[in-house]
């Protein structure tokens, strides 16, 4: 795949991204992050009175990048605790850096999966609850040269309420499903 399609959601049109307005401990490193699944990205949605939310769209060339791409499995757990946790990113300098959405940072979990008293086989399997969405994270100046800002469109109130009914509804399911898991593996 050299060609990519990708989505970010904010209040602003974004045509030239800052890769280094994030987080530097942000679960893929740092960079501008964007999504290859629209569905998903409108669920970034969150209404502000007086903000107008935008879905921004761009095309991603691959070709000539570093990319690296994590399945959700125990090397993405290591990965993104050791991000969280201020550890060097072993990816630095890697360009593109995509994988799966950790959902516990989605959706409310008290933090359970980072709090580094579970072993590491609990915490990838609680990490595997719920839908799986990726992120793509665009990291260096060259990743920025090859992305291209396509359009912007503007997410209306009855969207956003949709968006948020159906993450309403994720949520209580995740929580049911990670309850469960908690359960199975002995936790509570």
């Amino acid at each position: 795949m050299s060609r990519m399609l990708l989505y970010h959601t904010g209040y602003q049109i974004i045509q030239t991204p800052d890769i280094d307005r994030g987080r530097k401990n942000a679960d893929l490193g740092q960079g501008f992050y964007t999504t290859p699944d629209l569905a998903f990205a409108h669920r970034w949605a969150q209404f502000r009175k007086g903000e107008t939310v935008y879905v921004n769209a761009y095309q991603l060339e691959t070709e000539g990048l570093d990319c690296y791409r994590f399945s959700r499995d125990q090397e993405w757990a290591e990965y993104l605790f050791g991000n969280r946790t201020g550890k060097t990113d072993r990816l630095m300098g890697v360009d593109i850096v995509m994988g799966p959405v950790a959902n516990d940072t989605l959706f409310n979990v008290l933090g359970i999966t980072s709090a580094q008293l579970l072993k590491k086989e609990q915490v990838l399997s609680l990490l595997q609850v719920g839908p799986l969405y990726v992120q793509t994270a665009i990291r260096t100046p060259a990743a920025l040269t090859h992305l291209k800002w396509l359009s912007a469109s503007v997410l209306d109130e009855k969207t956003l309420q949709m968006q948020r009914e159906t993450l309403r509804r994720e949520e209580e399911s995740y929580l049911s499903d990670f309850a469960k898991e908690m359960t199975r593996l002995g936790l509570v």
